[in-house]
């Protein structure tokens, strides 16, 4: 469900520049889900990211990586993600093409392989380069592929946000039964998700901790991912982060997840 990364990977990679929805007073859980995915975050984007992965011991291991998103004219996002640290990581490369009314197009590419695999069925429900990210929450799926119902209004940290509860669409195969987001109302960003997994259990929590506008960009700069079955997290801080740099189309490519 790339709306997590719209939050925490556009700090991991996740969206960019539709003009967003006006903050009028949301009715139903849908407009609710559109205002995240239609959150304005420029033209494109680059993202300079520490990634903190934290074991159940409290064991820390830190990454660096690069993200790079641009929206399309059809309002789709593609993302290409580079890892910069440590050297057992360097290198590796992940490539999301977003499609409309399916699951986007995945590719991972491992240094020592010398070529990319395409992420496919079950595998979306593997872990994310040993993260508490899995593949398919490097998604973004568009409003009308799910349910949303909308709970009510509620307080989470300093913002005021709705509570919707989304459902995976019929037909549409997920891990997860449902998800519930807090969207911050005056940003249009989800500040907390719960996950449940197919039996209803309450396995993941996305939160934000730190909000801040980066040239007139509503920007998530510190994030977390915690896994509460496994009592593992995975830390995002947004070290830079640069707006409508131009980003040539050629960057989403496969050709260019491999070059050497």
């Amino acid at each position: 469900m790339k709306q997590v990364m719209a939050c925490g990977m556009a700090t991991l990679g996740l969206v960019a520049g539709m003009v967003p929805c006006a903050r009028a007073q949301a009715t139903t859980g849908k407009q609710v889900a559109e205002r995240i995915y239609n959150r304005d975050e420029g033209a494109d984007n680059v993202f300079a990211v520490r990634m903190t992965l934290v074991d159940r011991r409290g064991r820390e291991r830190q990454r660096t990586m690069t993200t790079y998103s641009k929206r399309l004219a059809d309002g789709r996002i593609n993302t290409f993600m580079q890892f910069d640290s440590p050297a057992d990581i360097q290198g590796t490369r992940f490539l999301t093409l977003e499609q409309k009314g399916e699951d986007d197009i995945q590719h991972l590419y491992l240094p020592a392989l010398g070529r990319s695999r395409r992420i496919v069925g079950g595998q979306r429900r593997q872990s994310f380069v040993n993260t508490d990210f899995t593949f398919e929450d490097m998604e973004r799926r568009h409003p009308d592929e799910d349910t949303h119902t909308l709970r009510g209004e509620e307080k989470y940290k300093d913002w005021d946000c709705y509570v919707v509860e989304t459902v995976p669409g019929e037909g549409r195969d997920s891990q997860y039964s449902k998800v519930v987001v807090w969207m911050d109302k005056s940003s249009d960003t989800a500040v907390k998700i719960d996950f449940y997994d197919r039996r209803d259990r309450h396995v993941k929590q996305f939160r934000v901790d730190r909000l801040e506008k980066k040239d007139g960009f509503w920007t998530v700069m510190d994030s977390v991912m915690e896994n509460l079955a496994r009592n593992t997290r995975t830390r995002l801080e947004t070290l830079e982060v640069k707006y409508n740099q131009g980003l040539d189309d050629a960057m989403f490519t496969v050709r260019r997840l491999e070059e050497q």
